[in-house]
C-alpha cells in the first residue's frame, strides 16, 4: 500500500562501514512514515551482494527481477521491498 521507490543510496568507498548508509536509510524510513506511505521498494543489481546484504539487514525482501540495460549490456536487477510501520 502507498508505495514509494528508493532510487539510490551511495557513499564514497572510503567511508563505507561508518554508518552513513544506515543513517540515510533511517532518514528515508522516517520521511516515509511522516508522509503516511506504507511500502518502500528498490531495484539493486543482482551482483551487488554488499548492497543486497545491506537492504536485507533493513528488512527488504526480494520480490521480483527486472532487466536493466547499460549500453548494449542487459543485466538483471532484483526488486526488493519492505513495509513501513506507520505507528
Amino acid at each position: 500500500p502507498k508505495p514509494i521507490e528508493l532510487v539510490r543510496i551511495y557513499v564514497e568507498e572510503e567511508v563505507v562501514g561508518q554508518g552513513l548508509g544506515s543513517a540515510l536509510m533511517k532518514a528515508c524510513l522516517e520521511e516515509i512514515k511522516t508522509n503516511g506511505l506504507g511500502t518502500i521498494w528498490l531495484a539493486v543489481w543482482q551482483k551487488n551482494q554488499r548492497a543486497i546484504d545491506f537492504y536485507k539487514r533493513w528488512g527488504f525482501e526480494k520480490v521480483g527481477v527486472k532487466e536493466f540495460v547499460v549500453g548494449s549490456d542487459v543485466q538483471d536487477d532484483f526488486i526488493m521491498e519492505r513495509s513501513v510501520e506507520l505507528n
